[in-house]
């Protein structure tokens, strides 16, 4: 059985990782000229980068042990919003089955599951869900750029008004 902090420092990890690849997706998706999805993934970023800061305090607090939130490096440069979200939605896919079964293992060690890791599933079930359709939409379409612009202003009301809720 894994020990709360092993499983806190996966889970730490995948967070660090989501965080650095919305930071990086926004980043290229506002050269790309979507500011809707630049705001998506600036939300997603700070998301990820709340809970692992509240991952890091429950480990002190219960095991007086520091978590591992290691800087990590990714290079992410989709050439396009297609290739952004089909690398997007594999990244999607792998965690959510990774964040599944350390869920499980939280369940097993702590006799409930972890808050922070189902917040986080949420959040990247939801974007699955949305990938899915816009890929489907952007298909029907033909990936025609006057209707991703459109689903990106669309997209960017969206997200400015969570900003302005949080």
């Amino acid at each position: 059985m894994e020990t709360l902090k092993t499983i806190y420092d996966r889970v730490s990890h995948i967070l660090e990782k989501h965080a650095q690849l919305n930071k990086e997706a926004s980043a290229c998706l506002q050269s790309l000229g979507y500011n809707g999805f630049k705001r998506l993934h600036r939300y997603n970023c700070k998301k990820f980068q709340y809970w692992q800061m509240k991952l890091a305090n429950i480990l002190f607090n219960i095991k007086r042990e520091k978590l591992d939130m290691q800087a990590m490096n990714i290079n992410y440069a989709p050439m396009d919003l297609k290739e952004h979200l089909r690398k997007w939605l594999e990244e999607l896919e792998y965690a959510l089955k990774e964040l599944g079964e350390l869920n499980k293992h939280h369940f097993e060690t702590c006799g409930k599951t972890s808050d922070i890791i189902e917040c986080a599933m949420c959040l990247m079930l939801d974007d699955l869900g949305n990938i899915q359709r816009w890929q489907h939409q952007g298909e029907a379409t033909d990936w025609l750029e006057m209707f991703l612009f459109i689903l990106d202003d669309k997209i960017h009301c969206k997200y400015k008004k969570k900003e302005e809720e949080d």
